[in-house]
């Protein structure tokens, strides 16, 4: 179980996301938390950091 606020059950039901940006070319993506955290950019090799939180209201 995670005591995260991000993986709480509230957390899903409003579609809760995380914002990733690329640090070199300013990709940005939107996944859900525990998919695809971070990583490398298919675009240009810069790492993915977080960028900030999207939900349903």
């Amino acid at each position: 179980m995670y005591d995260d606020y991000r993986y709480c059950d509230e957390a899903r039901e409003r579609n809760f996301m995380l914002l990733w940006k690329c640090n070199k070319c300013g990709h940005e993506r939107e996944d859900q938390p525990g998919i695809n955290e971070g990583g490398k950019c298919g675009y240009c090799d810069g790492m993915y950091e977080i960028a900030g939180e999207s939900y349903d209201s």
